[in-house]
């Protein structure tokens, strides 16, 4: 429980541009100077990043979406051009590293997350 107060001197200017910047984002004037003192990520930050980590994986349901498309489309027909197969694999192939590497990136964002 914060119940220990810390008075600091600015000019006016100051304190107004600070509140409007804490208002702007959505937290208060407290986590704005306790964040930014000790160099933690601040609320509004951590609430942008896990939404865009959730944008990152819907695109990823998107291709899977697509690749199931695909393969409805090839079950269905029962003949696919061999050079459409090659291509398939090939983007599928870059699916699976940009997935793996997001996985990874993820990964390090929760262990900075968790140090927080």
């Amino acid at each position: 429980m914060k119940n220990t107060r810390v008075a600091v001197r600015l000019t006016e200017e100051d304190k107004q541009r600070w509140v409007k910047m804490c208002e702007k984002r959505g937290i208060s004037l407290t986590d704005l100077v306790i964040s930014s003192v000790e160099g933690k990520m601040m609320k509004d930050e951590k609430l942008g990043l896990m939404k865009f980590i959730e944008l990152q994986d819907n695109y990823f349901l998107k291709v899977q979406n697509n690749i199931n498309q695909f393969a409805k489309y090839a079950n269905t027909r029962q003949k696919v051009g061999e050079a459409d197969v090659r291509e398939f694999n090939k983007l599928l192939k870059q699916v699976q590293i940009l997935k793996e590497k997001q996985n990874r990136m993820f990964e390090e964002i929760f262990n900075l997350l968790a140090k927080q």
